[in-house]
């Protein structure tokens, strides 16, 4: 079932959808209360996303285009999950007392390279290979055999770095118009890579810089103008999609809320799922670590199940890359089958789970407390898919590794300036 299939089904009966989306909305409510998770925190999205998602799975089911089997898998498999994952969370990050030698004179080095290593990518990026926002295919592809890979890799690491120094120099009251004016690009640039998430790497990187370095949760008076402020900047990169079509782009808008379950349209009516092919299920897993390291040779390895899926139910759209995320439960019962998907599902959350944990770290040292969140963030995306989250992982540890040569060449300047 495409996309088209599935608006043409939930128009018709949209009293269904809705009360499938109050379900999850309602599951949502009472897990974010019980677990007392800030609205800010990226993994309260990533709960919300994925169970506005599957409100399409239950909405599939009410009218019969998911068989019993398929959405019983779907619910276990599901729960098995998130009740791993969420019974690893910690109440509170555990305090990492080291710190950076000499971090207060040379945080502002640190911040310059960091910054400025943001606006050259993309400055960069758009001039080699252009803008996301108006690449035709799919922005995802917009780096796709351009050989600039390794410049995306490197921006989730300088851009919350830079963000943590903005909020901080904003929260010392030292020349606040100033530090504002230094978000203007980061919007610009947001706006123009044409994903939702470039604007709230924002509003979740404030909430790691007060929970990871502050060591307070940011409370709703806090947040809510940045919510606003998302909010309006989101729609503005539907409007430049749109060319400034007012309907379309808050269609698009709540299209792409909606869509958070497209691999459930895509995959399960008519068990689509079982064209899908995944040899070698376990070397996939670890293609996005491995695969840019060499270790892996990705020529040979599978074409993404979104990409499959795509050909499989779009026959015009074959060698589109693009596609939905292949969440863990359509990859286990792809690659593992019935039993096997529901068991991977609680391995992924027992992984995902256990690396939250384990990065659920603040420091009294801006770096370090940048480069902890950094790392919570990115055990995030082990939520989706798993290939693509330790592609993330491989993307902070060369952050780190880039973020590390300004901290020697600050304290080698340092040094020489006292000698």
């Amino acid at each position: 079932m495409n996309n088209l299939d599935f608006f043409i089904l939930l128009n018709s009966s949209i009293w269904i959808y809705v009360t499938s989306l109050s379900v999850t909305v309602a599951l949502f409510y009472i897990t974010i209360k019980y677990y007392n998770l800030s609205l800010l925190n990226p993994l309260v999205f990533s709960l919300f996303t994925f169970l506005t998602g599957f409100s399409a799975a239950i909405f599939l089911y009410s009218i019969s285009k998911i068989d019993l089997n398929g959405f019983f898998y779907l619910v276990v498999s599901s729960l098995i999950f998130w009740i791993i994952l969420l019974s690893l969370l910690r109440r509170k990050n555990t305090l990492v007392r080291y710190r950076i030698k000499n971090e207060t004179k040379i945080s502002n080095f640190i911040f310059f390279g960091a910054y400025s290593s943001y606006l050259a990518f993309n400055i960069l990026t758009y001039y080699l290979i252009g803008i996301p926002i108006f690449n035709e295919d799919s922005r995802l592809s917009t780096y796709a055999g351009s050989g600039l890979g390794f410049l995306e890799r490197l921006q989730p690491a300088v851009l919350i770095y830079s963000l943590f120094y903005i909020f901080n120099k904003i929260n010392g009251n030292s020349g606040k118009i100033g530090y504002y004016l230094l978000f203007m690009p980061i919007m610009i640039f947001g706006i123009l890579s044409g994903s939702r998430s470039s604007f709230l790497i924002v509003a979740f990187s404030f909430w790691g810089y007060r929970t990871f370095y502050l060591g307070v949760q940011p409370n709703f008076k806090n947040v809510k103008k940045l919510f606003l402020v998302v909010i309006v900047l989101t729609l503005i990169s539907f409007l430049f999609q749109w060319s400034g079509d007012y309907y379309f782009a808050l269609i698009s808008f709540l299209e792409r809320i909606v869509a958070s379950g497209d691999i459930y349209w895509y995959a399960m009516p008519n068990e689509t799922w079982l064209q899908v092919t995944i040899q070698r299920p376990i070397e996939h897993i670890f293609t996005g670590f491995l695969g840019p390291l060499r270790i892996i040779d990705t020529a040979k390895s599978n074409t993404p199940i979104g990409f499959q899926l795509t050909s499989i139910v779009n026959p015009s759209m074959i060698d589109a890359k693009t596609g939905p995320v292949a969440l863990f439960q359509i990859f286990g019962l792809i690659s593992f089958g019935w039993v096997g998907g529901a068991i991977f599902s609680g391995a992924q959350g027992l992984l995902a789970g256990f690396a939250l944990r384990i990065t659920s770290l603040r420091s009294n040292s801006l770096l370090l407390s940048s480069l902890f969140y950094l790392f919570y963030y990115s055990s995030i995306m082990l939520l989706g898919d798993i290939s693509f989250g330790f592609g993330i992982f491989l993307s902070a540890l060369l952050g780190v590794i880039y973020l590390s040569l300004f901290v020697l060449i600050s304290q080698l300047f340092y040094k020489c300036q006292r000698g």
